[in-house]
């Protein structure tokens, strides 16, 4: 039986969620265990293309072009963290890891790292979602206290590869109104007048 890989939104999470887990030996960009590989991201590895990288002739600004419509919203890594993106990618794909768990933090933005590493490395390994509380949550979760086995159960049960085909709202949101459009929607648009 194979390696889980736990994937937390950044290092020092990494780290505290390695203790729990006895994965103590460094790697390249992971801390390895037994049973579990421990990497990271380092917040957003990964963006949505900007309207550019869909065709040159939306790299000058032109109110005629608009609205940008894509058929499909491209994915690009960002240039400054690629590296542990590659690292990422390279542990996806190993044939030692069986499944893997995103342990970013459970708010739409964390969800969104995740799913945007996991979409643009292709990965088609069944995952599961560590439930636990953000840092800021103001009775935080006494992480390093729980067994292995305890730690366990915060696991959702296995999940589906393929995710929502919108999978969290800041997905489209941002898509829609923070790459698309020359200012940004506010939360609750007021409905039209007339």
């Amino acid at each position: 039986m194979g390696k889980i890989l736990v994937i937390a939104e950044k290092p020092s999470v990494a780290r505290d969620i390695a203790k729990v887990l006895k994965a103590g030996q460094k790697g390249d960009g992971c801390l390895i265990g037994e049973e579990y590989v421990v990497s990271w991201a380092i917040g957003h590895l990964v963006t949505l293309a900007e309207p550019e990288d869909y065709d040159e002739k939306y790299k000058k600004w032109n109110l005629s072009l608009l609205p940008i419509l894509p058929e499909e919203m491209k994915l690009k890594a960002v240039p400054k963290t690629r590296p542990q993106l590659k690292i990422l990618h390279k542990l996806m794909h190993s044939s030692e890891i069986d499944s893997i768990i995103c342990a970013t933090d459970s708010g739409r933005e964390g969800e969104l790292i995740f799913r945007y590493i996991y979409d643009i490395a292709k990965c088609k390994k069944p995952f599961r979602r560590l439930w636990r509380p953000a840092p800021f949550h103001p009775k935080p979760l006494p992480l390093l206290r729980f067994s292995p086995p305890d730690f366990r159960l915060f696991f959702h049960r296995e999940k589906s590869p393929k995710p929502p085909s919108c999978a969290p709202p800041e997905d489209s949101r941002q898509a829609l109104c923070m790459k698309f459009l020359p200012y940004k929607m506010p939360d609750n648009p007021a409905p039209p007048r007339g």
